[in-house]
């Protein structure tokens, strides 16, 4: 794992590949549910997990990977998705969604990074667009729980949005 130093006692460690955080289950326990979004956005498909600390203290992480799969009809290859980013509740309401999403693009460099939220997290929207990602409109869901970009005039409660590169 390496790490670096961001700013106002923030640090930022990373892990790449086939390796997951064990922080991740020290911090909030071993929930089924995060354990298969680790295992599954890391192990799995080749990603990047980036630990955001403050003060040594851990305070969230964002999980960005390869959109390998026939799961993101909108994507290309070399483009990343990121899912999850998570604050912890103790440490929301101070921007550190934005600076753990700024450090760990600056990371990955000149890839296409998407990243989708609901209609109805104005949190989320705010955060993704501080951090530089535009949107790129409603995507949706099928039965086969694969996304694709709806056409303009299109409504879903999902919206996509884009990091780098050239819009869709």
């Amino acid at each position: 794992m390496s790490g670096q130093q961001i700013g106002g006692g923030l640090a930022l460690r990373t892990a790449v590949g086939r390796w997951y955080p064990r922080e991740i289950w020290k911090a909030v326990g071993r929930r089924e549910k995060l354990r298969y979004l680790v295992r599954a956005f890391t192990e799995r498909r080749g990603g990047h997990c980036f630990l955001l600390y403050e003060r040594e203290v851990f305070v969230g992480y964002a999980i960005i990977r390869e959109t390998v799969s026939q799961r993101f009809l909108f994507s290309r290859a070399g483009d990343h998705i990121l899912a999850p980013y998570v604050i912890f509740p103790a440490f929301r309401g101070r921007g550190l969604a934005q600076k753990l999403l700024a450090a760990a693009l600056a990371q990955l460099g000149e890839s296409k990074v998407w990243a989708y939220t609901t209609q109805d997290n104005a949190v989320s929207m705010a955060v993704l667009q501080k951090a530089g990602f535009v949107s790129a409109g409603p995507v949706h869901m099928d039965k086969r729980k694969r996304y694709a970009v709806l056409p303009e005039g299109g409504t879903s409660p999902n919206l996509l949005y884009v990091y780098g590169g050239k819009s869709i």
